[in-house]
């Protein structure tokens, strides 16, 4: 099924929402990367950086690795 890219770029912010409380990111002040999978590799990755730069980027293909256990120590 062929998804419409603008539309969707809005829908992962709305759908990001609920992840984003889930592990007390603060919308308004922190920097995070929300990155939505699409079938074929597609992805959708926005950034939201310092400053509140933020950053859409669309691939054709992005490769997801599983989750490991820890914290990197730079955020310790």
């Amino acid at each position: 099924m062929e998804l419409d890219t603008k539309k969707e770029i809005e829908v992962v912010f709305e759908n990001s929402k609920e992840e984003l409380e889930k592990s007390n990111i603060n919308v308004a002040k922190d920097e995070f990367i929300v990155i939505q999978p699409f079938d074929d590799g597609n992805a959708i990755i926005c950034v939201v950086a310092e400053g509140r730069t933020v950053k859409q980027m669309i691939a054709d293909t992005v490769i997801i690795l599983p989750k490991k256990s820890g914290t990197l120590d730079v955020f310790e």
